[in-house]
Order: structure tokens, then C-alpha cells, then sequence
């Protein structure tokens, strides 16, 4: 069955109309109208079925288009509003997305100066963070078996400083700071707060350990970081 819109003042100049309904009656007929129901059978050369069918096909398709491109936006959306979100302050080991290793001082060392290297994950106290709020998406990043902290080394015209191990400032005295801004794909790009240069996890070719340095942003998986929360009950060492 198909429905024809015919203004009343104009239905003598319409396509042929057949099962013209009741029209009441109105200010202005120019204004009114109405809508006719015409048959299949009697509007010729179009086969109903087929007719609708393709109607139908079309209004399907321009549906799941325009839910396609909703639901795009949405995860856009959703993306966008976790990106750079800073993470929660509590415990975590830190894992290099390159090389999938977690930082840690070098031998569990407590000593000040010693390098912060990359290990296979354990569930050891010396890999484990305490992320201690400093800021805006700063924190102070305390080792839970040295109770230390790390930093960028002190000769920063270096293009790629090392980072080490120092303690951290007593109430009144300033310690390290590291940004952390959260990327789309979840992990994190962790920056020193001073120098403006990313955590890097830098291998150089034939060499076997990983050394651990800040270094300008290029948006590498060296430069990427996972947080890991770490329950300090279930750690050892």
C-alpha cells in the first residue's frame, strides 16, 4: 500500500487519486491536507513488493551508516577524554613497552648514584613505585625497597642523561619530579618535570643491558610506559 501527500486546493492537477480520504474542513485550504491511500493495483507500474523492498533496503542502509559513525564518535570521545589523564597515587611497577622489563636500581643497590636499569618482572619490592602526588600529573616516585627516588643525571647538556638513584628531599626540600601524561593507547609517556625530556629505556645495538635516561620526546615504544599496580602484601625482597 502506498501513501500520496496532495494539497486539497490542488487535487484536480494530482496524479490520478483513488480512495480519497475525508477532509475536515480548515481556514485555509491552501493549508490543509490530506493524505490519500492508494492501492498497489491502482498506481501502475510499480510493483509493490519489489518497490518496498527497496525502500526498505535503502533506509537500512542509511541507518547502520549513520549508527557506524555514532559509534566512531563516541570512541573518539571516550578516547580523547582519557588521553593525558594522570594516573592514581598508589603503588606500581613501571613496564618499558619496548622491552617489556620494569625499572628498578641496578642489583636492588641502595646506594645514591646507583644507575635504574630494566628487569624481567618479579614480584620484588625493589621493582615497585610509590607514585606520591607533586602536582598537576606530577609525582615523586618512591622505591619501596629503598625508599629512594630516581633522577635525571646533573650533567644535562648530555643529549640523553643517565638516571639514577637519590634520596628523596626531607619535608621542606625538593626531590625529582616526573609528569606523567597518558597516551592513547593507555600507557604513559613519564617526563622530567625540569628538562622537559621523556623517560627513555635506550639500548644500543650489540649491547645486552638496557640503560634507563631522559631524552627528547619522538613518540617511541622506548619512551612508553605501563603502570602496573603492585599490591605491597604479595612482594618480597
Amino acid at each position: 500500500m502506498e501513501i500520496h501527500l496532495f494539497n486539497i486546493n490542488q487535487r484536480h492537477r494530482s496524479a490520478p487519486v483513488l480512495g480519497r480520504s475525508n477532509v475536515q474542513s480548515c481556514k485555509a485550504a491552501e493549508n490543509c491536507w490530506s493524505l490519500p491511500v492508494v492501492s498497489a493495483s491502482q498506481w501502475p507500474g510499480r510493483p509493490h513488493s519489489a518497490f518496498y523492498k527497496r525502500v526498505l533496503n535503502m533506509l537500512l542502509l542509511v541507518f547502520v551508516i549513520g549508527l557506524g559513525r555514532v559509534s566512531v564518535i563516541a570512541e573518539d570521545g571516550v578516547a580523547g577524554a582519557n588521553s593525558g589523564k594522570a594516573p592514581e597515587a598508589t603503588t606500581y611497577g613501571i613496564r618499558n613497552v619496548k622491552h617489556q622489563d620494569l625499572l628498578r636500581p641496578k642489583d636492588a643497590n641502595v646506594a645514591t648514584g646507583t644507575p635504574i636499569v630494566s628487569y624481567s618482572a618479579q614480584l620484588w619490592k625493589c621493582m615497585t613505585w610509590r607514585l606520591q602526588p607533586a602536582g598537576e600529573s606530577a609525582f615523586h616516585l618512591k622505591n619501596l625497597f629503598t625508599s629512594k627516588t630516581f633522577s635525571a643525571g646533573s650533567d644535562t647538556s648530555g643529549l640523553q642523561p643517565s638516571v639514577t638513584q637519590v634520596p628523596l628531599a626531607k619535608e621542606g626540600g625538593e626531590s625529582p619530579a616526573w609528569q606523567f601524561t597518558k597516551l592513547d593507547d593507555g600507557s604513559y609517556k613519564i617526563t622530567d618535570s625540569k628538562s622537559g625530556k621523556a623517560l627513555t629505556a635506550a639500548k644500543a645495538a650489540g649491547e645486552y643491558e638496557v640503560k634507563i635516561v631522559v631524552a627528547p620526546w619522538q613518540n617511541l615504544d622506548e619512551q612508553k610506559w605501563q603502570l602496573e599496580k603492585m599490591d605491597p602484601k604479595q612482594l618480597t625482597m
